[in-house]
């Protein structure tokens, strides 16, 4: 058990030690809905991908003169930036009462926006054998924890592979024909994406 301890703290350090910031092109969004096209530098790994849990708590921006400074999510509505092949966004969202995160858009869409939450394993775990298990138990290959949907109003759902249905179907359960199908068990954590369609579809036909 010791070696396997010693073997997940050199996997950790060496997880977070290569974190270095690279320069994207992209964009951010003010409370005032101006949008600033320059260099986004987000923290990426040695091989340039993106550590998404880090960048949920902020980004840095330059314009055209060396100007920079923090993109944080209580002063800016939202950032893009092109990675590979795609642009990728993160919006602001309060994901505590009085706290807000960014999170990565998956879509925005429709009456109900569908985000994803990164976990953080820094951050959640304090002692080094609590932190190990966690490893053990969601490899950091699998960054994704769970979605998290919002409503216009304000209304919100975290939603995760292990979370159960109560909640979920809640949350939609002024559609009763989806509501049910969440209810019986046709439709889980893998048809998130279907839900969330299904759903903005149904509003839109009866005028939102």
């Amino acid at each position: 058990m010791r070696s396997l301890f010693i073997i997940l703290s050199l996997l950790l350090l060496s997880h977070y030690s290569f974190a270095r910031l690279t320069e994207k092109e992209g964009y951010y969004v003010t409370m005032e809905n101006d949008t600033l096209y320059g260099t986004i530098k987000i923290r990426t790994d040695f091989n340039d991908d993106p550590y998404f849990f880090m960048i949920q708590y902020g980004a840095f921006y330059e314009d055209s003169l060396d100007n920079s400074f923090i993109l944080n999510p209580d002063e800016v509505k939202c950032f893009v930036f092109f990675h590979e092949i795609e642009y990728i966004k993160f919006v602001s969202v309060e994901y505590y009462p009085n706290y807000r995160l960014f999170l990565r858009a998956v879509s925005e869409e429709g009456f109900v926006n569908l985000y994803v939450h990164y976990k953080n394993v820094v951050d959640t775990r304090t002692d080094f054998k609590s932190l190990s298990f966690y490893l053990l138990e969601y490899p950091a290959s699998s960054e994704e924890d769970f979605f998290f949907l919002l409503k216009p109003d304000g209304e919100a759902v975290k939603y995760g592979k292990y979370s159960g249905r109560k909640n979920i179907a809640r949350f939609f359960s002024d559609y009763p024909e989806l509501h049910a199908k969440i209810e019986r068990g046709l439709y889980g954590y893998t048809a998130i994406y279907r839900m969330v369609r299904e759903y903005n579809q149904w509003k839109a036909e009866k005028g939102g």
